[in-house]
């Protein structure tokens, strides 16, 4: 990997991962999906998301990672929005919006998304360099009275008290989608995602610039960690907590999801480019 410290928060010069990266083409199907355990939860604690993306698109919903529930809002989203402002979100209306992150598009870019329950505070780190940050107003997770009620059958909404034991911090997290609502997984990512890291603390501004564009498998307050790098098991979680990732896969012919492009696969596409298109969204 060549190095990604320039000045802070600069573009990345990373051209390429080392070995190999997740692929994923923007279908409803192309998809991970990671049981969360007791450690994994992004509750109303401390937390951090570091990832690198590639973009395979600009002016497109673009989901990274998220928590949350089938036929309910999610919690936590991470992404960019058809109007290529970078987004993390907590929960509706919780949510932290940079506008002008269309030239993310089709290059490597170093991603970390910080949380703080004490004084609330949600922060976005690029290329190692904060960007932005600002105080959450509500109770991380919880729905309003309005946006359960919107979710909610006939029948749910006649039972007292249903929407205000609502909360969205619970469920599977999502890489590559987000779960948004009764219509279930949307916003799918394509492009490409490598060295996904969950931390069960909020990494401080100096261990964001030491840490993002070097390989950590453990760490004290690291719960997830996936390089993405080995074909047998791409979804190990190398954090040493056991926390594994499913891989989805769509049907044949439409793979929806290439998981790991191996170097020969690379020099292939340079040169039968409209055959391999399908096949290496990136």
């Amino acid at each position: 990997m060549e190095s990604a410290k320039e000045t802070t928060g600069s573009d990345a010069a990373r051209e390429a991962p080392p070995q190999g990266a997740a692929g994923f083409t923007g279908t409803s199907k192309s998809l991970m999906r990671l049981k969360p355990s007791e450690d994994l939860k992004l509750d109303d604690s401390p937390f951090s998301i570091q990832v690198w993306v590639k973009r395979a698109r600009t002016r497109a919903d673009d989901t990274l990672v998220s928590q949350g529930e089938a036929g309910r809002l999610s919690g936590v989203s991470i992404g960019y929005s058809k109007e290529d402002t970078l987004e993390f979100e907590l929960g509706e209306g919780e949510e932290l919006s940079l506008p002008g992150f269309g030239a993310d598009g089709q290059k490597w870019i170093h991603l970390t998304a910080t949380f703080e329950p004490e004084s609330r505070t949600q922060t976005i780190f690029r290329n190692g360099g904060k960007i932005g940050s600002r105080v959450a107003s509500g109770k991380i997770g919880e729905y309003t009275d309005a946006d359960c009620m919107a979710l909610l059958t006939l029948e749910e909404q006649a039972l007292a008290g249903a929407c205000k034991k609502q909360n969205r911090l619970k469920g599977d997290i999502l890489i590559g989608q987000r779960s948004n609502g009764k219509t279930g997984e949307q916003n799918p990512f394509k492009g490409s995602l490598d060295e996904l890291r969950i931390w069960k603390q909020e990494l401080d501004p100096v261990t964001v610039l030491e840490t993002f564009d070097v390989n950590i498998e453990h760490r004290s307050g690291l719960v997830g960690s996936y390089t993405f790098d080995d074909t047998s098991n791409l979804g190990m979680d190398k954090s040493g907590h056991g926390n594994q990732v499913n891989i989805a896969q769509d049907p044949w012919p439409d793979w929806g999801y290439w998981p790991v492009w191996p170097a020969w696969l690379r020099t292939w596409r340079q040169y039968c480019p409209s055959v391999a298109r399908w096949a290496y969204p990136g």
